[in-house]
C-alpha cells in the first residue's frame, strides 16, 4: 500500500492524503505524453477524481513508485468487480461518487467494468436479494470476485444476513454460506472479497479498518487498488423466540416517528418503533449494543434525522440523558477471553457478572471505532477478530455520560475512567425473566431487533473458523 501519511508535495500542489495512484509515461512516449499522470480524490462530498499530469516528481514519490503504480497484470481482486451503489445511505453521496470518483477512475486505469457489474440498490431488500441470488451462488461455484460497496455499515449487515425472505417457519434465514457453528464454509466456495466505500453515516467498520484517513474515498480508492485480502471477523447473535426486526422508518409513518417525544426515561418500555418479520439469530462486524447506544440507534432512524449525518446521534443521546439516563434491568453475563482456555474453549471459559445493579450503557464492538473520531475499543487493530465489552453500571448522571462519551471521542480515553468497565470478551449472555426488560431494544451493526416483553436469553459468540470466512475484505 502507497504511504499516505506525508505533507503536501509542493513540488506537484496535491496532499498526498488525496493521492490515489500514479500513472508513469511509457517509455516510447515524448512530448506531452512522457509525462507522469497522477490520479487523485478531492478532498469534497461528493469527491470528484482530479487528474494531473507533471513532467517530474518530487524525491519522495520518485523513491516510493512503485507503491503507487498499478501492477500488471491486475490484482486479482479487479478481475471480476461488482459495484453495489446505496443511493439512500448517510446523506445519499453514494451515486454522485461513483459516477464522480470510482467510474471515470476505472476507465483511465482499464479496469474492466459492465453495466450488468454495476448495480444501484432500490428498496432495503435490494442488496439481501443480490447476495442470494448472484453474490453467494457465484462463491459457491469457485468463481472469484469483488464487490466494491458503495455504502454504509448497514450495506455489510445486508450482505452478511441476506436471507431476507422468509423460510418455512417464517423466520429471516442467516445460513447463508452452508457453514456449521463454528462459522466454517464448505469445500469449492471461494469468499467474496469486499471493497469499502464508506458512503454511510458513523463507517465504523470503513474506519476501523483503514485507521480513520484524512481523505476516505482516496483512501477507499488506494484499497482498492493496493489492498490486500483479508478474513473478515464476524460475530452471532441468538435472540429468544418472538423476537423481532424494527423496520426503517419511511417519510409515511408519521404516527410513529421518533421525532415525536419519547416515553419519559423510566415511564415502561413503550418506543416508537415499526416491527417486521421473527428473527432467531443475525451475523454482525461492528457492534453488538444493549441500553443507551441501542437506544440512540433506534430513536434516530427516522428519514428526518438521517439527513442530519452523525449528528443524528448527539441529538437522540439529548432526548435519552434528559432529564435523567435510563437504567436498564438484565442479567449479563461476559464470557472472559483469555490465552490460558483458547478461542475454541468457550464453555470453559471464565465468566463475569455485570450490572447486578443495572447498566445505562453495554456495548460489544468488533472494531476500534464506531465513528471516525469515536474510538470505543483503543486496544482493538484491524481485523483482529477480537471482542470487547464496554459498560457503564449503575446509575449515571447525564454530565458522567458525556465526560465518558468524551473520553472516547479523544482517541479512547474512557478506558481507565471510574466506574467504566472494559474487558476483552468471546461473547456473553443477557437474559431476563417475564416482563423483566427495561427496554427490549437489541442493536447489531445498526439493525435493530426487539426482545419480547416475555424475556428469555440473548448469546453474543465470536464465530471461529475464520481462515474460511464467508467474507474477505480489503485491507
Amino acid at each position: 500500500m502507497p504511504d499516505s501519511s506525508s505533507s503536501t508535495t509542493p513540488d506537484i500542489g496535491i496532499d498526498v492524503s488525496d493521492l490515489i495512484t500514479i500513472i508513469p509515461p511509457s517509455t516510447t512516449s515524448s512530448g506531452d505524453q512522457a509525462r507522469y499522470t497522477i490520479l487523485s480524490a478531492s478532498p469534497t462530498t461528493p469527491p470528484r477524481l482530479q487528474e494531473s499530469r507533471v513532467a517530474s516528481l518530487p524525491k519522495s514519490l520518485v523513491s516510493s513508485l512503485s507503491t503507487w503504480t498499478l501492477p500488471t497484470p491486475l490484482p486479482p481482486h479487479l478481475s471480476n468487480l461488482t459495484v453495489v451503489i446505496s443511493p439512500a445511505s448517510g446523506t445519499r453521496v453514494a451515486p454522485e461518487t461513483f459516477t464522480l470518483l470510482i467510474e471515470p477512475l476505472l476507465k483511465i486505469l482499464s479496469i474492466p467494468i459492465s453495466l450488468n457489474q454495476v448495480h444501484a440498490l432500490t428498496s432495503a431488500t435490494s442488496l439481501a436479494s443480490l447476495t442470494r441470488t448472484n453474490i453467494i451462488p457465484r462463491a459457491r461455484t469457485e468463481n472469484r470476485s469483488s464487490i466494491l460497496l458503495l455504502s454504509g455499515d448497514g450495506g455489510v449487515a445486508d450482505i452478511l444476513n441476506p436471507g431476507a425472505g422468509l423460510d418455512d417457519e417464517g423466520e429471516i434465514d442467516t445460513d447463508y454460506d452452508g457453514g456449521g457453528d463454528d462459522g466454517d464454509t464448505p469445500e469449492g466456495y471461494v469468499p467474496p472479497v469486499l471493497a469499502l466505500v464508506p458512503c454511510g453515516t458513523a463507517n465504523a467498520l470503513f474506519h476501523s479498518l483503514q485507521s480513520a484517513p484524512e481523505n476516505p474515498f482516496a483512501a477507499a480508492m488506494r484499497v482498492l487498488l493496493f489492498g490486500k485480502a483479508t478474513t473478515l471477523p464476524t460475530f452471532t447473535v441468538t435472540f429468544p423466540p418472538g423476537s423481532r426486526v424494527v423496520e426503517p422508518l419511511s417519510p409515511e409513518d408519521s404516527s410513529v416517528d421518533a421525532l415525536k417525544e419519547p416515553a419519559p426515561p423510566g415511564k415502561g418500555t413503550e418506543f416508537p418503533v415499526k416491527l417486521g418479520v421473527p428473527i432467531s439469530s443475525l451475523r454482525g462486524a461492528v457492534v453488538f449494543s444493549w441500553a443507551l447506544h441501542a437506544a440512540l440507534v433506534s430513536d434516530s432512524d427516522t428519514p428526518e434525522f438521517r439527513r442530519l449525518g452523525s449528528k443524528r446521534f448527539g441529538l437522540a443521546a439529548q432526548r435519552n440523558l434528559e432529564p435523567v439516563p435510563k437504567v436498564y434491568r438484565g442479567e449479563v453475563e461476559l464470557v472472559i477471553e483469555d490465552e490460558r482456555t483458547g478461542d475454541d474453549n468457550y464453555d470453559g471459559a471464565k465468566r463475569m457478572e455485570i450490572g447486578s445493579e443495572g447498566l445505562v450503557y453495554l456495548t460489544v464492538p468488533m472494531v476500534g471505532r464506531l465513528e471516525k473520531g469515536f474510538v470505543l475499543a483503543p486496544k482493538s487493530t484491524p481485523a483482529d477478530g477480537r471482542l470487547w465489552a464496554v459498560w457503564l453500571p449503575g446509575k449515571w448522571s447525564g454530565e458522567e455520560i458525556m465526560r465518558v462519551m468524551g473520553g472516547a471521542y479523544d482517541g479512547g480515553g474512557h478506558v481507565g475512567m471510574d466506574k467504566v468497565g472494559f474487558e476483552s470478551v468471546k461473547g456473553l449472555r443477557l437474559r431476563s425473566e417475564a416482563g423483566g426488560w427495561t427496554d427490549g431494544r437489541i442493536c447489531v451493526d445498526g439493525r435493530i431487533v426487539v426482545i419480547p416483553k416475555e424475556g428469555g436469553e440473548v448469546s453474543v459468540r465470536k464465530n471461529l473458523g475464520q481462515t474460511k470466512g464467508a467474507f474477505k475484505v480489503l485491507l
